[in-house]
């Protein structure tokens, strides 16, 4: 079964940001200290001074990134740890995305954003993300694989090694 934005409880549009690990949003001992927290977690988050978003509105949008995420990988039907991003919390922070094409999958393409951090904002929009109550969510390994295999059967070029034709531009 496909996962929907809904299950995530994500109302769009917003940006995904990939993680790495989703355990590393509560660091022990900062519970009650949100700078702090903040200041670590920023670190693990965006570590990068140009980061990667993915701005999403659609289920289909969705799958498309999973499967440009996953096409680079050696085991593609692995979990994927995400966080999303309102581009109000983004214009909070004073932070505003570029669009830059990138990813197999033509129609996501486009949905490409670098964003421009240093440690300042990347910590103001974490405790941001906090006092929203945001937690990075997973597209389990299932999930990914159900993913892979229904943009396979559209010819996806993120799930193809060699895709012939390409129809998931036009779905």
């Amino acid at each position: 079964m496909l996962p929907t934005l809904e299950q995530f409880n994500i109302t769009t549009p917003v940006f995904i940001r990939k993680v790495n690990n989703r355990n590393h949003w509560k660091p022990e001992g900062y519970d009650n200290n949100l700078e702090g927290r903040a200041k670590i977690v920023s670190e693990r988050f965006f570590e990068e001074r140009l980061s990667s978003l993915w701005k999403v509105t659609l289920d289909e949008e969705f799958y498309g990134i999973i499967a440009s995420l996953s096409a680079n990988r050696a085991h593609k039907a692995q979990a994927i740890d995400f966080i999303w991003i309102t581009q109000e919390e983004l214009k909070e922070v004073n932070i505003e995305p570029q669009l830059e094409p990138e990813g197999k999958c033509l129609y996501v393409k486009d949905l490409h954003f670098n964003i421009q951090m240093d440690s300042s904002l990347a910590q103001n929009l974490c405790h941001i993300l906090f006092k929203n109550d945001r937690e990075p969510k997973r597209c389990t390994k299932d999930y990914v694989q159900h993913i892979l295999n229904h943009q396979q059967s559209k010819n996806c070029k993120a799930s193809n090694e060699t895709p012939l034709n390409c129809v998931c531009q036009t779905s």
